[in-house]
């Protein structure tokens, strides 16, 4: 299968990853699915930390391994092109810049939060890369302190 030129056969390595204080209650939880990807950018940290300021009880996401194995948090194994741009291309226009095979550095090149998403049209629009998984937990931690 091919997506703009590039194979995406290559395998990849997702991982729902649940951040919850409240393990072990049988109380009904509040997720926050990709963050608050209503007013934030999706999978970054100020979107996570935002809904836990709103009160959540989890915090849903993804990730990817990248090419030189850091954890990336992201709901596709691509840069999404309805919310990521290169700064040297623009907006994206294919699914054909594969996570898996980028370093950190190339992730944090993309900008993945100041064009908006247009199924969010309220969504505060920040320059921000997708975050490590490390990065997210270390923010969370931070919070909850």
């Amino acid at each position: 299968m091919k997506a703009c030129g590039l194979k995406l056969a290559r395998l990849f390595f997702a991982l729902a990853v649940v951040i919850s204080p409240m393990q072990g209650t049988s109380q009904i939880e509040v997720q926050g699915h990709r963050g608050w990807r209503g007013a934030y950018p999706e999978n970054t940290v100020p979107g996570f930390i935002q809904a836990l300021e709103l009160g959540v009880d989890v915090l849903e996401l993804d990730v990817v391994i990248a090419r030189d194995g850091e954890v990336i948090v992201s709901h596709e194994p691509w840069m999404n092109e309805a919310i990521c741009s290169h700064p040297y291309k623009g907006k994206l226009t294919c699914k054909g810049a594969n996570i898996f095979e980028m370093t950190l550095d190339d992730i944090r090149q993309y900008d993945c939060g100041s064009g908006g998403n247009k199924r969010f049209p309220d969504q505060m629009k920040l320059e921000v890369s997708k975050p490590t998984l490390n990065e997210v937990i270390d923010a969370t931690n931070t919070w909850l302190e």
